[in-house]
C-alpha cells in the first residue's frame, strides 16, 4: 500500500520537502551525514515502492532542488 508520504515523493517539492525534513532528522542521530546520503536513502526507498529512480543522480536532484 502506497502511504501519504509515499504520495508526497511524486511532487518536486514533496520529495524536496522530505529530503530536507529527513537531513534534519538524521542529523539529530549522526552530524556527520550528507547530502548525498540522505538523498540516496530516500531515492532507494522510491525506487523500491515505484519500480524506477525519481532523478537519475544526485547532481539532477540538487539542480532541480536549487531551481
Amino acid at each position: 500500500m502506497i502511504s501519504a508520504r509515499h504520495i508526497r515523493m511524486l511532487t518536486k517539492q514533496g520529495f524536496i520537502g522530505l529530503f530536507w525534513e529527513e537531513l534534519a532528522r538524521m542529523r539529530k542521530v549522526d552530524a556527520t551525514i550528507t547530502h548525498e546520503q540522505v538523498y540516496e536513502i530516500l531515492e532507494g526507498e522510491y525506487q523500491q515502492i515505484f519500480g524506477l529512480r525519481r532523478y537519475a543522480s544526485f547532481r539532477s536532484f540538487r539542480d532541480n532542488r536549487d531551481r
